[in-house]
């Protein structure tokens, strides 16, 4: 189990990676002080961080990995920064939204199915672009991979350059049914679980060719939060782990 777990972790994070390893990202945070600093501080590993768009407006993104479970990553980064993210019993992804008078983070904070990590995902923008970025999205065009029916669009980000896509959404169906949809769908359309016999219900990632696609949804706010990351890789992986 401990290899398994490990092999999981590195294909997350083969998902997860870019070629944009040597951008320099400047921040500024008011009085809460460098929030992605504080989360390196906590033991974050920076993954990934590039540009990207969202809703067509500029911004930064960087995931973070931590090797500490979800509900103690939760409540460090939560003290840390100075905000609630709620009881995270029974929980496997939070959102939180931090705003100053010049800056914007969205924390999107998931755990992965049978990894003891946690991966935070961090979208900094300035108040103009967020602005931009606000305004109401539409479906997001994830190549290949479908719209759970009737959920709605909360944002989208791409990178081209790294040729990896993130949406998050929101439906009232229950974790389990978004799971077993996405399971069914992706079988269909020639993907195959990343991990031989892992369960629909505790979520998934599935490889085609040199695609790869991320499927998390965990209840929150009496809605079930659908995030989904897809990413075109390099080199073909060899089959299931």
């Amino acid at each position: 189990m401990p290899r398994r777990r490990t092999l999981y972790t590195a294909l997350l994070v083969l998902c997860l990676a870019g070629l944009s390893g040597q951008a320099r990202v400047f921040w500024r945070w008011g009085g809460r002080g460098d929030a992605m600093q504080t989360l390196g501080t906590l033991g974050g590993t920076r993954a990934y961080a590039a540009p990207v768009t969202v809703n067509g407006g500029q911004g930064r993104f960087e995931i973070f990995s931590f090797d500490t479970p979800f509900p103690t990553t939760l409540r460090a980064v939560g003290k840390a920064l100075g905000i609630s993210f709620g009881d995270p019993t029974g929980r496997s992804m939070a959102v939180r939204t931090l705003t100053t008078a010049g800056a914007r983070v969205r924390l999107v904070m998931v755990a992965p199915p049978d990894v003891t990590r946690t991966l935070v995902f961090a979208l900094h923008q300035s108040p103009d672009q967020a602005a931009h970025s606000h305004a109401e999205p539409g479906p997001a065009d994830l190549p290949h991979v479908p719209v759970y029916p009737g959920s709605t669009p909360l944002f989208s980000a791409s990178d081209q350059r790294a040729h990896a896509e993130l949406a998050l959404s929101a439906t009232a169906a229950p974790p389990q049914a978004v799971h077993r949809f996405y399971a069914a769908q992706l079988d269909a359309a020639g993907w195959m679980p990343a991990i031989a016999g892992a369960k629909a219900a505790t979520g998934g990632v599935y490889l085609r060719g040199r695609a790869i696609c991320c499927v998390q949804a965990s209840s929150q706010d009496r809605q079930t939060r659908i995030a989904i990351l897809y990413k075109e890789l390099t080199t073909q992986p060899e089959g299931t782990l």
